[in-house]
């Protein structure tokens, strides 16, 4: 997006029209489905504009890159915080070699097995979980002490 739409919508220039991500199949032997959206470009002008989204016709004031009711904003790359944060170095990483992630079965059988456990259970989403709706879990054990007789306890 920050590359294009700017050199696109420059001023004077508008979408008129978009058609919303419908499917368009092909002869080709494994019949690879691809998205398409059909953008009306335009010089600037107090026509109506509209967005088509499946049978849906809709009157807008503007459409923006994302293909919305909305005003020109792009959302564009940055390495650096906007509000003076640290850098991250990492986001949601495990660095335990796999050892503390559980499936659903995995989880239930360890809490069936040690039901104490289960407060030390947390849900961990990746990109895969997300997409395929499933759940992954860690095994999160926080501050820790040893009791007198060298048992470990969770703070």
């Amino acid at each position: 997006m920050p590359l294009i739409w700017p050199l696109v919508l420059t001023d004077g220039i508008e979408f008129g029209f978009a058609i919303k991500d419908f499917h368009w199949s092909n002869n080709a032997k494994n019949k690879a489905g691809v998205t398409c959206s059909i953008l009306g470009i335009r010089r600037k002008s107090s026509k109506p504009k509209y967005i088509y989204s499946n049978t849906l016709k809709r009157l807008v004031k503007n459409i923006n890159p994302y293909l919305i009711d909305s005003e020109n904003i792009i959302v564009e790359k940055n390495t650096s915080s906007i509000c003076g944060l640290p850098k991250m170095q990492n986001g949601n990483q495990p660095y335990d070699g796999g050892f503390l992630i559980f499936t659903e079965d995995e989880k239930r059988d360890f809490v069936e097995k040690s039901p104490e456990s289960k407060r030390f259970f947390k849900k961990l989403v990746g990109s895969v979980e997300f997409i395929r709706g499933t759940h992954r879990w860690c095994l999160w054990i926080g501050k820790m002490r040893l009791s007198p007789r060298c048992e470990i306890i969770a703070v």
